[in-house]
Order: structure tokens, then sequence, then C-alpha cells
């Protein structure tokens, strides 16, 4: 694995650590409301992990690319840690 992804990871789980909050509201960004359904944050970064493979790959990879990578990784599994991960 690359340092760019490993850093990335870090601080995105901890970007989305500090600034979620377990509670039932959320403090900063938690998740987004779109036609009566919660869009949380690991749900947005998984699009954009999944949009971003190809371009990056085809593109070309390197360290701020694989920054992103592990920032859209570490947001994902910092979300999955809520008990409402996985509701809508």
């Amino acid at each position: 694995m690359e340092l760019g992804v490993i850093v990335g990871c870090v601080l995105g789980f901890l970007f989305f650590n500090s600034i979620c909050s377990y509670k039932k509201e959320p403090m900063i960004f938690h998740n987004i409301i779109i036609r009566g359904f919660h869009i949380h944050h690991w749900m947005i970064f998984l699009g954009l992990f999944i949009i971003s493979l190809p371009v990056i790959f085809y593109g070309g990879y390197g360290n701020i690319s694989g920054g992103w990578l592990g920032i859209c990784l570490g947001s994902i599994l910092q979300g999955l840690t809520f008990r409402d991960a996985f509701q809508l």
C-alpha cells in the first residue's frame, strides 16, 4: 500500500470522527436529506471512491490520488461505525 493511501485513510477517519456526533443530531456533517432519504457521508464517499477509481488508474496514480483514495476509504470506514449506517 502506498503511504498516501494510509495517511489519507487516517486523515479521513479522524476528520469525520471529530466532526460527526454519535448522538441523534449531527454536529456538522453526518448526512444529507434528499426527498426524505438520509444519505450518510459514507455513502457519498463510496460513490466518489467508485467514480475516482477508473479516473485515477487510467489517468495516472500518484501520491495525491492515493491520498484521495485514502480519504474516501477512511470516511467510508468511519461512517460504517454508526449504528444507523444502513438506515436511509
